[in-house]
């Protein structure tokens, strides 16, 4: 009896996920040509160009100054110090001065190196979170209202705590990494491997919240929590597959002085591209999820009527069941959308039926000014300026319609670069309806 059922029960299993994941695969590829319509409209490669080398600028500094604070505490240990100051003189390669690595880290914090890489980092990671910010600002757009002198001098603060946190942590992520090293011999194998996974995660726990909290806090509206942990970590997670990828490719260990030096400035400039054009994706992947519902209506209507979109809006977005599903709505014959004088502020879409527009008040209290056909857009204006309805909508046959709540619209009006060519279009043909009709 069992051998029996399972084969059934197998084919209901997929019977489920399939269409599951198909609608899965289907919402992923449409955010995705959104994200990437948003990429090439916003030119975002410029923007990453411009955090990468803001980024490059302080990251110099805070290597010194991680360094020093690193010698610092190892100088509560000599032998672990010694080994810690000859790898930094070997990762500095042929920038050092002679002698240059006792100078830096004999003095420990005060160390006049120290001190410059401070002044350093914070001019130049001022120019880091402002080129981030102004991207975001780009992709966000503006708040409605100017920021107050709090808010500007709290963004700054965050700022500097963030700063002091990402160096304190990589400097005891690079003392600690230097005493396992030393004492490996001394460890325990289990201890050793634990350990030596501990310090290497440091590295990637830093990006994963330096992405998350940024995406968080400095879009004006923000992301969920949910969603900027869940995007920033698949956002790192690539950066952390392709800069293995490249180590395995480019192995600079292999080349003379002069070239491993320009190999590892090859690799360095590659894994910073690659971080931030991943940041600024991830960044726009969690303003499509915000406005997924309008960008998808203005895909829909923007291909309207054509016989054929093309590829691949014609297998994305002619058949929108999410806006169905949310907004659809069915009307009976005669059934009244809304009258005149009514409070609303949703707009509506005609996919299937006809409305008739009806005067209000006065001598011509019944008069249809106007009937809307399929594709149309009506009760605009309501959505658009807050007011009361200034006509009754009323179905003359059986209705669908999508009715937009005013943010959903709203925003399709600020977003779409064809919206404003269209609803001006449709106001115009209706006004020049309406004056043939009343026209003695």
């Amino acid at each position: 009896m069992r051998k029996t059922q399972e084969p059934s029960d197998l084919a209901a299993l997929g019977a489920l996920v399939r269409p599951a994941t198909a609608r899965g695969l289907k919402a992923l590829l449409q955010r995705l040509s959104f994200v990437l319509e948003l990429n090439a409209d916003l030119e975002i490669g410029n923007h990453s160009a411009a955090g990468a080398l803001a980024f490059l600028l302080s990251a110099v500094p805070a290597l010194l100054l991680s360094f020093g604070l690193a010698g610092a505490v190892l100088e509560l240990f000599p032998h672990a110090s010694l080994g810690f100051q000859t790898w930094a003189t070997k990762f500095l390669g042929p920038v050092q001065l002679p002698d240059a690595a006792p100078k830096l880290f004999a003095k420990g914090f005060f160390a006049l190196g120290t001190l410059a890489a401070v002044l350093g980092l914070l001019y130049a990671s001022r120019l880091f979170f402002a080129s981030i910010r102004k991207t975001l600002k780009v992709i966000w757009g503006s708040p409605d209202h100017a920021p107050k002198w709090t808010d500007t001098v709290g963004g700054y603060v965050l700022e500097l705590v963030a700063l002091l946190v990402l160096v304190s942590i990589l400097a005891l992520s690079e003392a600690a990494r230097t005493l396992v090293f030393t004492n490996q011999s001394q460890l325990d194998p289990d201890m050793l491997a634990l350990m030596t996974f501990l310090v290497s995660a440091v590295p990637f726990l830093i990006l994963w919240a330096f992405v998350a909290v940024t995406l968080r806090l400095f879009p004006h509206k923000k992301p969920s929590r949910l969603q900027s942990t869940l995007y920033s970590l698949v956002a790192v997670t690539l950066f952390s597959v392709l800069a293995a990828v490249l180590r395995v490719a480019i192995n600079t260990d292999q080349y003379s002085l002069l070239y491993g030096v320009v190999a590892n400035l090859v690799v360095v400039l590659l894994n910073v591209s690659a971080f931030f054009t991943l940041y600024f994706l991830a960044a726009l992947f969690l303003f499509v999820e915000q406005n997924f519902d309008a960008m998808l209506f203005g895909r829909y209507y923007r291909h309207w009527g054509e016989a054929k979109p093309p590829f691949p809006d014609n297998l994305l977005f002619r058949n929108p069941k999410r806006l169905r599903a949310l907004y659809g709505r069915t009307y009976q014959p005669g059934e009244v959308l809304f009258r005149a004088g009514d409070a609303g502020s949703t707009a509506f879409f005609i996919e299937d039926g006809e409305v008739e527009i009806l005067l209000p008040g006065g001598e011509h209290k019944d008069a249809v000014l106007d009937v809307l056909t399929p594709g149309q857009i009506f009760g605009e204006t309501a959505s658009i300026l807050g007011e009361p309805r200034n006509a009754t909508a009323r179905a003359k046959g059986v209705l669908n319609a999508l009715e937009l709540p005013a943010e959903v619209f709203g925003f399709y009006l600020r977003a779409d670069r064809f919206a404003s060519k269209r609803i001006i279009g449709t106001m115009a043909d209706r006004l020049k309806r309406a004056n043939s009709r009343t026209a003695p």
